[in-house]
């Protein structure tokens, strides 16, 4: 994937679309997409899924710095030897529930 500032604004809204697409379908609370050492774009689930609701639900988009557990992750990715963009987006779920 180009970075942002190369890429074509309807291919990244394509790009974005899809994975808020896959964040409603799998119940995933935030997707982070790592395009260079210095460039992260976020997307993140707002609110608590709920099977009552009537709309689909917001997401938050983020596009920017890495925060300081993502460029951990990066030192870790640059030392195994991974090339930036990473092919794969790294996906957090929603905590399970709770069993009483």
């Amino acid at each position: 994937m180009a970075s942002p500032q190369r890429m074509s604004p309807m291919r990244l809204l394509n790009v974005l679309g899809g994975y808020c697409l896959s964040m409603m379908v799998m119940r995933v609370r935030k997707a982070t997409a790592y395009l260079d050492t210095n460039l992260t774009v976020k997307v993140t689930f707002v609110g608590k899924p709920d099977r009552r609701q009537r709309k689909a639900g917001e997401f938050r988009l983020t596009v920017g710095r890495p925060n300081y557990a993502e460029r951990k992750f990066i030192k870790q990715c640059i030392a195994a030897g991974e090339t930036f963009p990473l092919k794969k987006v790294q996906l957090r779920h929603q905590p399970a529930n709770k069993k009483k």
